[in-house]
């Protein structure tokens, strides 16, 4: 008896598995839940964010007597229960709306019965239909300062960061069509005043071109960063802005006109000609400043490898297939891109000073000559000079532009 008694008043340690997404509400705000139960049954309660989750169950370690423990774990598995009816209260409230009836068609197109158990289903669910309600936050939808372009293009592009933020490492994303979830979400929060005037077809259209663009800018940003973070010592803020931004501004084009491996090629060059002119802005005329060029192939060519299911991870997801892999490799193809970029950079900058020495010091005269001059019929004149000089080397710049865009686009 004597160790059975030793044993039952000893302060020993026990485990515990719950939910993962129920973590935060066994804790409760600043830890107000496990300190009211250490207050209650004497039990020191810690929830283990260092073990990996498994299967979607996080472990609890508890610290206490038997007697202790066991009081813990029944009190910390009637919490997990209450969140669980809570839970599925809110999935039953949501059932009603357009909005859960388009998540439900989208979520079984992609078949993601085969990767998610029952319960987790209907929390993504749930938590898909809070990001389509959530979308227009910050958002003028009243279409008095933003047209209906910009309330669509916006009301897509946050609705995409809150869900690739959350599930950008699950299988079934890319297999995901959100354009009936954005319709509905769109008739949920923007006025039929504004709606009424726009066609449909005109809706349909700013749809199917901004679900494809706003998914194809934030699918990538999480694991973009991840990747920057790998490759940069240091604060990595400015390198992956830089990425992030030229990667954006490069699916503007779409390259429609051209396929396979020149379509990757014409990308990619769009890609790192922002991303150089972003890193020297950045480095005040020194991108190395931010990312030396052996960085900034490497981050590219991290995330353009081809992926576990043959798809490029940062090549745009509706052409990447039909691209394939160059014989060569990519990074002959990033290499040159660098060089491509770096030149028209070099060759914009010399534009910008077209103007000759003598061009320059005539004009550095002239300003002169009107600080000095009081007759005021003469400095009219002056500024009449100055300004057809002016206007002259802003044709030049343009022309030096168009001329370059053309040669880029050829």
């Amino acid at each position: 008896k004597i160790p059975r008694i030793l044993a039952a008043t000893q302060v020993a340690e026990a485990q515990l598995k719950v939910p993962a997404h129920m973590s935060k509400a066994l804790i409760g705000p600043g830890g107000d839940n496990v300190r009211l139960l250490h207050q209650v049954t004497g039990c020191k309660i810690a929830i283990d964010f260092e073990t990996p989750i498994t299967d979607g169950m996080q472990t609890v370690r508890l610290y206490g007597i038997a007697w202790q423990r066991e009081q813990a774990k029944g009190l910390l598995l009637q919490q997990c229960e209450a969140v669980r009816k809570t839970e599925m209260l809110r999935y039953e409230e949501a059932a009603g709306s357009s909005i859960y009836a388009a998540v439900k068609v989208a979520m079984t197109s992609a078949a993601i019965e085969g990767f998610e158990e029952a319960i987790e289903i209907a929390r993504i669910r749930y938590s898909i239909i809070n990001y389509a309600r959530s979308a227009a936050e910050g958002i003028d939808v009243s279409g008095q300062t933003v047209s209906i372009d910009g309330i669509v293009y916006w009301i897509c592009r946050n609705f995409f960061t809150s869900v690739c933020q959350a599930y950008h490492k699950r299988q079934w994303l890319e297999q995901m069509d959100f354009q009936l979830v954005l319709e509905a979400g769109i008739k949920e929060l923007v006025p039929e005043q504004l709606l009424g005037f726009v066609p449909s077809e005109k809706l349909d259209q700013l749809l199917l071109e901004f679900h494809d663009l706003a998914f194809e800018e934030q699918r990538v940003l999480p694991i973009m960063w991840d990747v920057v973070q790998q490759h940069v010592h240091g604060p990595p803020a400015k390198a992956y802005t830089a990425i992030a931004v030229g990667r954006s501004q490069a699916l503007l084009p779409g390259f429609d006109e051209i396929s396979g491996i020149a379509r990757a090629e014409a990308f990619l060059q769009a890609w790192l000609l922002v991303t150089l002119k972003q890193l020297t802005d950045a480095g005040g005329g020194k991108p190395d400043y931010v990312l030396p060029k052996e960085k900034v192939i490497q981050i590219i060519l991290a995330m353009v490898v081809s992926n576990d299911k043959g798809a490029s991870n940062a090549l745009p997801a509706r052409w990447a297939m039909d691209v394939g892999i160059p014989e060569s490799g990519w990074e002959p193809i990033l290499e040159a891109a660098y060089e491509l970029a770096a030149a028209t950079l070099a060759a914009r900058k010399e534009a910008g000073k077209s103007r000759t020495y003598k061009d320059s010091m005539e004009l550095k005269q002239l300003c002169n000559k009107r600080k000095q001059e009081t007759d005021i019929r003469e400095r009219s004149r002056i500024n009449m000079e100055i300004q057809k000089m002016r206007n002259l080397e802003r044709r030049t710049y343009s022309e030096v532009n168009r001329s370059q865009a053309e040669t880029m686009a050829a």
